[in-house]
């Protein structure tokens, strides 16, 4: 704990001429606590020994998150509306320059929105480089949270301060330029919280409240977030088709969520929406990532394999040797949804190169997957082969040899029969 220069009321107005000895850090704590003082005069004085103390101390001042962690604490017992919003204006002001001391702070701190919250993060809007930072900082608080089992109270107060920052105009453009991740942490976090099973969660509230999500259940504010993401000027369309076709009541369900998920990937294809070249971008590189939490893949991966419009950041041939390697990945999972992907894939239209040699290759790989312990794998391995045979028959007979062709038709026949006739104990 921080031990601030002492100061009462009754000498508030030397506080421009402290002694040669007080810290700055320990005057502005001083000053703070100051605010309390029931004379307006006094309080007067303190604010404007805040002002001048920031302005002139705050770049040498040390340990300035601690400060502000201490500032927080002292708001806690503090009712005063004066008081807060003095005290909250600094925060803000220290902010300026020290971002990465102060920021995440704030972010630890989750001061309920009811109790200042809005004007203290409205005034981090105000700056462009601090807008991103108080995002960034939101989304790392969530991926962490996603991967740690204790840390759902962090995660859900991540979240409410999240949503309510969508509402606040200072973060537009800050938010369109991050529209990939939080696109993505958003999603995820409506999977997390109907894995939590929390009471309540089993269906969503469609009322949206921007004045503050403590009046909306925990799934209701996730879903809420993502619906928000979509309701940019430009972006109607999107919003609007994935309400005609229920995709947000697929999305906050735990039977249905995957199908929201690729309904929203078609759709923002389907309607052109600006942002889904990065979108791709940044799923592929969550997917090849193996930091990335398995869930937050997974949902990447779906918005690779749900449209051709891939093709415009990577080629055929890439993307099905991205599928093939994923098929290699210690989630099953990530397997099951490769392996669907691949069956996609080679009907889309466009050019494949290599085609002759893809092909046969793709399938014989594809044949140990129908080995797979898993009933999802072995099922989706069995749509691939069965379909890609049916529509490249001829090219098959063409490019591979007699005893290939016999081999394939064995492993697929003899193995799918196999699996699909044992017992399901065994299975």
């Amino acid at each position: 704990m921080l031990s601030p220069y002492r100061l009462c009321p009754c000498s508030l107005q030397t506080l421009g001429e402290p002694p040669a000895s007080a810290q700055p850090t320990a005057l502005l704590l001083a000053a703070v606590k100051a605010l309390t003082a029931p004379a307006l005069e006094s309080f007067r004085a303190a604010e404007e020994a805040l002002r001048a103390t920031v302005s002139q101390h705050s770049a040498r001042m040390e340990r300035v998150g601690d400060v502000v962690g201490e500032i927080f604490t002292w708001l806690d017992d503090v009712e005063d509306p004066r008081a807060r919003r003095a005290a909250l204006g600094t925060i803000a002001l220290l902010a300026r320059a020290h971002p990465r001391d102060v920021v995440p702070a704030c972010v630890a701190h989750a001061l309920p929105w009811e109790r200042g919250a809005r004007e203290l993060w409205k005034a981090l809007g105000e700056e462009a480089q601090l807008s991103r930072h108080v995002l960034h900082q939101l989304l790392d608080k969530l991926r962490k949270s996603h991967r740690e089992e204790r840390s759902r109270s962090v995660s859900l107060a991540a979240m409410d301060t999240l949503y309510e920052i969508f509402f606040l105009w200072g973060y537009r453009e800050a938010i369109l330029q991050m529209f990939p991740h939080l696109l993505f942490l958003c999603v995820r976090q409506v999977q997390h919280v109907l894995d939590l099973r929390l009471p309540g969660t089993w269906t969503a509230s469609q009322k949206s409240s921007p004045e503050g999500s403590s009046r909306l259940s925990p799934l209701s504010t996730s879903l809420e977030a993502v619906k928000t993401l979509f309701s940019m000027p430009r972006y109607w369309k999107e919003f609007a088709s994935i309400q005609l076709q229920q995709g947000w009541e697929m999305i906050a369900s735990r039977h249905h969520f995957s199908r929201g998920v690729g309904l929203i990937a078609r759709t923002m294809v389907e309607h052109r929406n600006p942002q889904v070249p990065v979108v791709l971008r940044e799923a592929i590189a969550i997917v090849q990532s193996r930091e990335e939490e398995e869930a937050l893949r997974e949902i990447a991966l779906t918005f690779c394999t749900e449209s051709p419009s891939i093709l415009s950041t990577v080629t055929k041939s890439d993307l099905q040797e991205h599928l093939m390697e994923w098929t290699q990945d210690n989630n099953p999972a990530i397997r099951r949804l490769c392996l669907r992907g691949l069956a996609s894939v080679l009907f889309w239209p466009g050019k494949m190169e290599n085609n002759e040699r893809n092909i046969p290759r793709l399938l014989f790989q594809a044949l140990k997957y129908l080995e797979s312990s898993q009933p999802s794998i072995r099922h989706s391995a069995a749509l691939f082969i069965g379909e890609t045979i049916h529509h490249f028959v001829y090219l098959l007979a063409e490019t591979v040899s007699a005893d290939g062709i016999f081999h394939l038709c064995e492993g697929y026949l003899g193995r799918h029969h196999h699996k699909t006739n044992m017992d399901p104990v065994q299975q």
